[in-house]
C-alpha cells in the first residue's frame, strides 16, 4: 500500500512540475550563462526600440544619424548586392539604394542570445510613392559595446520572386 502512495504522489508531483515548466516557458525566457541572467523579452523590447529608431532615421533619409547604431566593422549582406565590410561602405550601399518617400517599418519576431551578442530576427515593410507595398525578412546580429547594442552584421532579402 505504501508503494501504491508512494507511486501516486510521485506522478502527482512530477506532473506539477511538468505542467508549470511548460507556464514559465509562455511567459518569458530567462538564460542564465556564467551566472548572469538575461531576460529576453526586456531585450527584444530593446531591439525592437532600436529598430523604430532604424525606421525613422532611414524613412528621413538622415542615414549618417542611422549609421550610429552600426559598428565600425559591421558586415552587410543584403539582397542582390555584393557583401560589405564596414560602415562607410554600408552608408554607401544604403545612400544608392534610398528612395526619397519611401516608408518602411520593421518588427523584431524573435530574439536569441547571452545578452551581450543578440540575433534579431525581424519582418519588414516598405511602401513605395505609388503606394506599393513589398515584405522582407531580416536576421541581425547586435552586439553590446559600451553599454549600448550596435549592429555587427545584417542579411535582408526581399520576399518579392527575382524576376
Amino acid at each position: 500500500m505504501k508503494k501504491i502512495i508512494l507511486t501516486i504522489f510521485v506522478a502527482a508531483t512530477m506532473s506539477a512540475c511538468t505542467g508549470n515548466t511548460e507556464k514559465n516557458k509562455e511567459e518569458n525566457v530567462t538564460i542564465t550563462v556564467d551566472n548572469v541572467s538575461t531576460d529576453l523579452i526586456s531585450i527584444k523590447d530593446q531591439i525592437q526600440t532600436l529598430e523604430t529608431f532604424w525606421d525613422s532615421a532611414y524613412n528621413t533619409g538622415d542615414l549618417k544619424t542611422l549609421m550610429t547604431i552600426y559598428s565600425d566593422d559591421v558586415i552587410e549582406l543584403r539582397n542582390n548586392q555584393l557583401r560589405t565590410k564596414g560602415k562607410i561602405d554600408a552608408q554607401k550601399t544604403m545612400e544608392a539604394s534610398y528612395v526619397p518617400g519611401s516608408v518602411g517599418h520593421s518588427k523584431t519576431t524573435d530574439v536569441f542570445g547571452d545578452g551581450n551578442i543578440i540575433t534579431e530576427i525581424g519582418q519588414g515593410s516598405n511602401t513605395d510613392l505609388k503606394g506599393k507595398t513589398s515584405t522582407n525578412k531580416y536576421i541581425t546580429v547586435w552586439k553590446k559595446q559600451n553599454g549600448k547594442y550596435l549592429i555587427i552584421a545584417e542579411m535582408i532579402n526581399s520576399d518579392e520572386k527575382a524576376n
